[in-house]
């Protein structure tokens, strides 16, 4: 799911046990993303290759989380998730729109850190 959609999560059933749909129809890259980032969070998560149709021929996957009770768009914006370096995870993060490590605060964008501290010096 991404986080522009706040619509209800679709459960589904895999091998006896019922799941909650993350992401469907991701790449590999994007799934062992969402699972490295899930499972150091410590949300038990599954990928599941998704089934090839004829008008999708391409190879896609799921991510599929068996806490029923998880939601990753309150899970983000309550700031409930952390990455592996300590820091929150952001909706940019989660998107993965860009690197977060090397994130700068907003009140230091184009001016040089002598400004910044010069004050506390």
């Amino acid at each position: 799911m991404s986080l522009r959609n706040g619509k209800k999560l679709a459960i589904t059933e895999i091998e006896g046990i019922r799941n909650i749909i993350i992401e469907e129809n991701v790449t590999l890259e994007r799934a062992d993303f969402l699972k490295s980032l899930l499972l150091f969070n410590k949300v038990p998560v599954s990928v599941v290759k998704s089934q090839t149709t004829e008008e999708n021929p391409t190879v896609s996957y799921s991510v599929l989380v068996s806490d029923l009770s998880f939601n990753p768009l309150i899970a983000v914006f309550e700031k409930r998730l952390y990455n592996k370096y300590g820091k929150v995870v952001t909706p940019a993060f989660w998107e993965q729109i860009y690197d977060a490590d090397n994130d700068v605060p907003y009140w230091s964008v184009n001016r040089p850190v002598k400004d910044i501290y010069k004050a506390a010096i």
